[in-house]
Order: C-alpha cells, then structure tokens, then sequence
C-alpha cells in the first residue's frame, strides 16, 4: 500500500492561498488548512488509501523566527449513525520542544473506517487550541473495520 499526500498550502504572487473547506472528502488521503491563532496556519493531512488511515499529520505553520514550543495534537474519529465512543489519538511534546516554522505531530493509525466517517483534529501550542477542529471526510473504505 503506498500513502499519498496531497499538496493543500499553495504559494500565491500575493501571498498564500489556504484551502480550509468543511469536511472535505477523500479517499483516506487529503489535506485540509486553516488559518490559526499563533502561527499562520494549521494543516492536518490523512495518509492512507481506499479508506485505510495509516496516518495523520497535524502541523502548526509559522512565518515568523519564533519558536514554536509546547504543542500537541489530539485526533478523533466520527463515524455517522454510530454510537461513541470513539477513538482517540493524541501527542503531547512539552515545554522544551521547539520547532522553527514547521511543528509537525504525526500520529499513527493504521485502521480501516466504514464510509461515511470523518478523522478530526486539533492543534494547541500551550494547551491552547490553535483553530477550530478540523475534519476530512472518508470515502471509498472497505469493510469489515477493526476496532
């Protein structure tokens, strides 16, 4: 199985071009940003394929040449017409950890979600959320799903 990861920060004469749509679909393979409190942006990326999640990715952006430290991530999944509760995932990297514009937190997985079902997530730096959840949706999985 090769995991995709699909480009959704694009670089603008102007500026930058965020894509932040509610709950996009993909086939367990997409990107998904949004403007955020203390850095620019917050993008989370599913890594996987046919509706396996074997990753997600959830990174705090910044432009500036300050630190990014004390971040975390936390992810759940939503699955329509199902009763919770519901996995969830989460990193924490303390004080110490600082990043020069790039805090990355990648999560591992490796599950296979019915459709439709939505992985979302949150980014904090200092226990702050960074921006409101955001979610993918799920598309074209395969039954049964492991939990």
């Amino acid at each position: 199985m090769t995991s995709k990861r699909v480009a959704a920060v694009t670089a603008t004469v102007g500026g930058l071009l965020l894509w932040g749509l509610n709950a996009p679909t993909a086939e367990a393979s997409s990107t998904v940003c949004k403007a955020a409190r203390d850095v620019q942006a917050v993008c989370m990326t599913i890594g996987g394929e046919d509706g396996h999640v074997v990753n997600v990715s959830i990174s705090g952006i910044s432009y500036s040449t300050k630190a990014i430290c004390d971040y975390s991530a936390s992810i759940r999944t939503s699955i329509p017409g199902v009763m919770g509760p519901y996995p969830v995932w989460s990193e924490v990297t303390g004080p110490l950890v600082c990043s020069l514009g790039l805090a990355d937190i990648n999560i591992h997985i490796d599950r296979t979600f019915p459709t439709p079902s939505y992985v979302c997530g949150r980014f904090f730096i200092a226990g702050q959320e960074q921006t409101a959840e955001q979610c993918i949706k799920l598309t074209e999985s395969k039954w049964p799903w492991p939990w």
